[in-house]
């Protein structure tokens, strides 16, 4: 277990505005999909690269503030 360190990443984000929430999910290769189970029902709508987002495009998507963020490890 790399000496007892873990490494955390990023596994999603939770957004709550506008009554609903939301979800921004990042796979394990980086890559950043959307998610509006209203707007989109199943799918995911890809946005980009986790790399090329700024901590303040993260915080908000739309109206919609972040409420939670999953982690995983490995």
């Amino acid at each position: 277990m790399n000496g007892g360190f873990h490494k955390m990443v990023i596994g999603g984000i939770i957004y709550y505005g506008q009554n609903h929430f939301t979800s921004r999910i990042i796979d394990t290769d980086g890559y950043v999909f959307y998610n509006d189970g209203i707007m989109s029902k199943k799918q995911c709508i890809y946005e980009g690269k986790f790399i090329n987002y700024s901590p303040e495009k993260l915080w908000t998507h739309g109206f919609s503030r972040a409420s939670a963020v999953i982690y995983y490890s490995y």
